[in-house]
């Protein structure tokens, strides 16, 4: 997918369940969209700052910090999704769309159609 400046939509997904990331891997990489998935927060902090995503779909529990605590250290100009299966979160993130999880491909897609300039 491409942006209005011609640059790829780059799409970050960070769960500690490695089956997880690689059915998310699989599901956008089919889309024609640029995907890196992590399992380790450390490590997708290092690389969202050498090469900030466009998007970022973010596990809420996580070993060492949660979801939250992730998003607050991550550029504003990124666009966060938190994944999580704990609906009282929603309340807790009102900067941060909530989806919900197992997560939905219709709901996945959508978000990132709506955070994309699209020609």
């Amino acid at each position: 997918m491409i942006c209005d400046n011609q640059k790829p939509t780059l799409v970050y997904y960070l769960d500690d369940e490695p089956d997880l990331a690689e059915v998310f891997f699989d599901l956008i990489q089919a889309q024609g969209i640029q995907v890196r998935t992590f399992t380790d927060p450390l490590i997708f902090l290092s690389e969202t700052a050498k090469t900030p995503p466009d998007i970022v779909f973010v596990d809420y529990r996580l070993p060492g910090m949660n979801g939250l605590e992730i998003a607050k250290k991550l550029s504003p100009k990124i666009h966060i999704a938190l994944m999580t299966g704990e609906l009282e979160i929603q309340n807790k993130a009102p900067a941060l769309e909530v989806l919900s999880k197992p997560f939905e491909k219709e709901l996945i897609l959508k978000f990132i159609k709506e955070h994309s300039s699209f020609i």
